[in-house]
C-alpha cells in the first residue's frame, strides 16, 4: 500500500475521531478568529512512516477547521548523538522551524493553515531508540521511533 493511501487513511480516521470528540464537547480547539462566523478551529497531532522502505518518521499536524496564525509547537527528543543538534524539517512554507536547544526545535504557523491541510515534520539527528515528541496547539503525540 502506498504512502498516499496511508496518509488518506490517517486523515480520514483522524477526522472521524475529531468528529466524535467535537460531538462530545471535549475538543482542544479555539473559537474562530472572526466572531461573525460560527466554527471551530483545531489541530490534530500524529505520526506516520514514509520513505521507500517506510522507515522515515514524520509527525503530522492536521488542520481541522483551520489553525490560527501564530499557533506553535515544540518537537523534541530525549537523546541526541554528540556533536549533533536535533533538527526538524517542515514540508510546508506555512510552518517555520527554529532551533530551541540541542534536543528541541520550535515550530510556528506563519499564517492561518487552512482546514484539511496536513503538514509533515521530519525529525533529524536523534538516536533510533530515543523518544520523539511533538506538543503544542492541538495536544501532544509522543513515541519511541515508530518505523
Amino acid at each position: 500500500m502506498g504512502n498516499g493511501s496511508n496518509i488518506r487513511r490517517l486523515v480520514a480516521g483522524v477526522f472521524a475521531t475529531v468528529g466524535l470528540v467535537l460531538s462530545a464537547g471535549v475538543a482542544n480547539a479555539a473559537p474562530a478568529a472572526n466572531a461573525g462566523t460560527v466554527g471551530v478551529q483545531g489541530a490534530v497531532l500524529g505520526h506516520i512512516c514514509e520513505g521507500s522502505f517506510g522507515n522515515v518518521e514524520k509527525f503530522v499536524i492536521i488542520s481541522d477547521g483551520g489553525i490560527p496564525a501564530g499557533s506553535s509547537w515544540v518537537v523534541s527528543t530525549n537523546r541526541v548523538p554528540s556533536p549533533y543538534t536535533f533538527r526538524a524539517v517542515s514540508d510546508s512554507a506555512l510552518v517555520q522551524v527554529s532551533p530551541r536547544s540541542q534536543s528541541s526545535v520550535s515550530l510556528q504557523a506563519l499564517a492561518t493553515i487552512p482546514s484539511g491541510t496536513v503538514v509533515k515534520v521530519q525529525p533529524m539527528n536523534f538516536y533510533t531508540d530515543s523518544v520523539l515528541t511533538i506538543e503544542g496547539y492541538g495536544g501532544m503525540d509522543s513515541s519511541a521511533p515508530w518505523c
